[in-house]
Parts: C-alpha cells; structure tokens; sequence
C-alpha cells in the first residue's frame, strides 16, 4: 500500500467510517421522513452528523489509547500501534 493511501486508511480507522457511515444515513433518513423530501437542507444535516460521528469516534480512541495498549484485542488501533501520535489523533477528532 502506499504511503498516503496507507495515511488515509489509517485515519479512516481512526474516525471508523462505518460506524459514522450508518450513524448519518439514519439521520438522513429521519430528516426525509420528518419533512418529506429530501433537500439541501439534508445533505447538510447528514454531513454534519457524518462529521461529528467521525469526530466522537477520533475522540474515543485517543482517550482510550493508554487502555488499548493493555489489550490485545486493541494494540492494533492506530494510537496504540505507533501509526498515529496521540497528538494528531486529538488534533483530527476537534477538526
């Protein structure tokens, strides 16, 4: 893999895009059911849910990076296996 493909995987992990994924599709599809259409307005609520769901789960991992490190299950999340500083991890999640 390469180098920036591998930087951008990493922070995809790091904000678990899934997770943020089905968080903002839900949100979208509640918007559209409370008003009946879907409009520009909604795109906009769904990034922003997007964004703050990919943000919460930056967070996470950089609060629970000393936990993780004990844990084989999660020694090889990004903070944890040296791929990202725990600097930057925080940096990404308040961006």
């Amino acid at each position: 893999m390469s180098a920036p493909l591998a930087v951008l995987y990493t922070y995809a992990e790091l904000s678990k895009i899934r997770i943020a994924f089905f968080a903002a599709l839900s949100s979208s599809a509640c918007f559209v059911l409370a008003s009946g259409a879907f409009t520009m307005q909604c795109v906009l609520v769904t990034a922003g849910v997007f964004s703050l769901a990919s943000g919460s789960c930056a967070l996470n991992h950089y609060q629970e990076r000393d936990t993780d490190r004990l844990m084989p299950r999660t020694q090889g999340r990004p903070i944890p296996s040296g791929r990202l500083r725990s600097g930057q991890a925080l940096v990404f999640s308040l961006l």
